[in-house]
């Protein structure tokens, strides 16, 4: 009996997760949510897929922008999941990006900064370079360099992903198409922002 309710949970969570990828987060928030409760009752607070459940409860409220129903949540999950699985486990990675998207989100570029380090750190170690979870990593950090003004930082690794995600998923690929439009438009502010810089000096 344990064992089929499990697998009905297994079933909401898909089900949970098609909401998602489909944008109805709506819908979702619900089915999430019995989800989670459902994994409490029969696997206990911190059993691998509970926290599994947590995170994606947290991701069906950062989607309906709530986050700060997500963020409580995310970090639950981080924190159970550095003690339980370790830093380098790949779900621990999916948790500290998760946290950090939901802080930049926020507005939090300086809280979400380090665990955008840490997660490409790690991906680096763990999957390789050019792997496309280690590509998305290296776009949210330059992203972050550059919101918060360092330029120098980056822009370095904007030309990076790029060049990654060419060479790993292809010129068409929208992904790529959607890394060049953002490393353009970083290349384009750093150049005014050079410009102005002169025209200070200059007066």
């Amino acid at each position: 009996r344990q064992d089929l309710h499990r697998h009905t949970l297994g079933c909401i969570f898909n089900l949970v997760d098609l909401h998602l990828y489909m944008g109805n987060p709506a819908l979702a928030l619900p089915l999430s949510e019995e989800c989670l409760r459902g994994h409490q009752q029969t696997l206990g607070e911190e059993h691998a897929h509970t926290l599994k459940a947590m995170g994606l409860l947290s991701d069906v409220h950062d989607d309906m922008d709530n986050h700060g129903e997500a963020l409580p949540l995310a970090r639950r999950v981080l924190e159970a999941q550095r003690r339980t699985l370790g830093n380098e486990h790949d779900e621990t990675q999916i948790s500290i990006n998760r946290v950090a998207v939901i802080l930049s989100r926020m507005g939090d570029k300086e809280g979400a900064l380090p665990l955008f380090e840490e997660h490409l750190r790690l991906s680096r170690r763990t999957n390789g370079s050019e792997h496309p979870r280690t590509l998305h990593s290296i776009i949210n950090l330059g992203r972050t360099y550059f919101q918060l003004g360092r330029f120098g930082e980056g822009l370095p690794l904007l030309r990076e992903a790029v060049a990654g995600m060419r060479k790993v998923l292809g010129e068409g690929d929208p992904e790529t198409q959607r890394a060049i439009e953002d490393l353009e438009n970083c290349e384009a502010t750093a150049d005014d922002d050079d410009d102005n810089q002169e025209e200070e000096e200059e007066e």
